[in-house]
């Protein structure tokens, strides 16, 4: 199926996604979350402490690039319980155009201490306006800057999974047969890939990522079975022969030596 059948795609955001290399709903599918946020434990920043790593609500209050030797853009967050400063040494002139003061950002990162708490480099998602805090673990996907330019952010990937695990009878061509995930005690592949883009818990996500490596991994440990198969065939056949020579041989000299004592 074609990204362009899915509704609420238009032309744009469609030659945004086929840049990212995301031309049908398999490679949808297979675009797996390249981490997850565990929005059930989110820290008020002023129970934050050094050395923990934290996530973190908040509105921007104060931003800017500060200019020096190594110049940075930082950004102040808070709360109500407290404010964090937010550190970026690289891709300066990008976080100054995507965070603006007054904005709503879900923050993940290693809190650290230097004249208050900061955060180097922290992963950030913003808040779309009149969004409210779900409380659930919520998956982080690679966006590209034509996705971005397209305004296609984590929340659109995540409300685009939901509409598409609505597809009845949704499948995908080549997958792996029912009858050997069955045998190997193992989820269906769709359900794997719904747990991934969905996930109820973390100890769902291991087992289906698991799984998943599993069976990507299956077809060239079964052709290494059988190259190690082939090999050891014409190892036997070679011994085989080389066993039968050897026979020969010693057949013809003892008969050589029965035709000597004759000839004597």
């Amino acid at each position: 199926m074609d990204i362009s059948q899915l509704p609420g795609l238009g032309p744009k955001r469609i030659e945004a996604l086929r840049k990212a290399g995301l031309n049908s709903i398999a490679d949808l599918l297979y675009n797996i979350p390249r981490n997850y946020v565990d929005q059930t434990k989110v820290t008020r920043i002023g129970d934050c402490r050094p050395g923990e790593k934290a996530v973190v609500i908040g509105t921007i209050s104060r931003s800017g690039v500060v200019r020096g030797r190594r110049s940075r853009f930082v950004a102040t967050l808070s709360d109500g319980t407290g404010s964090i400063q937010l550190l970026f040494f690289q891709g300066t002139s990008y976080w100054a155009k995507r965070i603006k003061n007054d904005t709503r950002w879900l923050v993940v990162g290693q809190v650290g201490d230097y004249r208050g708490l900061q955060m180097t480099h922290p992963d950030m998602q913003p808040f779309d306006d009149g969004e409210e805090f779900s409380g659930c673990i919520q998956p982080v996907y690679s966006i590209s800057e034509a996705c971005r330019e397209s305004r296609m952010e984590q929340k659109f990937f995540r409300n685009l999974y939901k509409t598409i695990f609505k597809f009845p009878n949704l499948s995908l061509p080549g997958l792996c047969p029912r009858e050997l995930t069955d045998y190997l005690h193992f989820s269906p592949v769709m359900d794997n890939l719904k747990t991934l883009h969905m996930p109820a818990d973390f100890p769902s996500i291991y087992k289906a990522k698991r799984e998943m490596k599993v069976l990507e991994l299956l077809p060239f440990c079964l052709r290494m079975v059988k190259r190690r198969e082939n090999q050891k065939t014409r190892l036997s056949r070679g011994s085989t022969a080389k066993s039968s020579s050897t026979r020969c041989c010693r057949a013809t000299s003892a008969a050589a030596r029965r035709l000597s004592r004759c000839l004597r």
